[in-house]
């Protein structure tokens, strides 16, 4: 059920996912102004991370406790991959791990590296490691990062069963647009319009 309950709020073919800001100052007002800034991100790579479910954000030990959760859409999955079939098939129609690696780096990638595509359709979870040359450092700065992967490029996003819940990691943040915000952990939401109440 869980991997249902967003296309419940699923509109107009827009996916809805949310993030949580660190810090209750002005600086998250921007977020509305300039769009999303990329993180550093460590255990998946440069993006900004988000998740699925509201619910599991509040159940969340560490990220219910942030002052600002942001509710956002993304209205273009083209490069995304996803590791749940139930959500694959409602984003694409189908599950098929092939085709969404085919849509990321190209037909040619497949066909060029047909051993790695096996090992990718064998075990089709986080693929990006093994379709990369190499790995960042924990320590490399967010240029190094991104220079040496295809994150934000070829691959503009993920979407997959974590331990904590369904993660959306973005990025490409140009394809994430916030459209609401809450306070008091999504018990009440207000727009763009409403910030300078905050």
């Amino acid at each position: 059920m869980r991997h249902i309950k967003l296309f419940e709020a699923y509109n107009n073919s827009r996916l809805l996912c949310y993030h949580a800001t660190g810090t209750k100052s002005d600086d998250w007002k921007n977020i509305f102004i300039t769009g999303y800034k990329i993180g550093e991100g460590a255990n998946f790579g440069p993006g900004l991370y988000t998740f699925y479910n509201l619910d599991e954000l509040n159940n969340d030990m560490d990220w219910s406790k942030v002052p600002v959760i942001i509710e956002f859409e993304v209205s273009n999955y083209d490069g995304f991959y996803v590791e749940i079939p139930e959500i694959a098939i409602k984003m694409f129609g189908e599950y098929n791990v092939k085709n969404q690696i085919d849509n990321i780096m190209g037909i040619d990638w497949g066909i060029k590296n047909p051993d790695l595509m096996k090992k990718i359709i064998d075990s089709p979870a986080f693929p990006m490691g093994i379709i990369n040359s190499t790995k960042f450092k924990r320590e490399d700065s967010v240029e190094a990062k991104m220079s040496k992967w295809v994150y934000g490029k070829e691959f503009k996003g993920t979407i997959f069963d974590g331990s904590d819940g369904i993660f959306c990691v973005i990025y490409d943040t140009s394809l994430a647009s916030p459209k609401r915000f809450s306070v008091d952990g999504g018990n009440t939401w207000h727009t763009k319009e409403d910030l300078y109440r905050f």
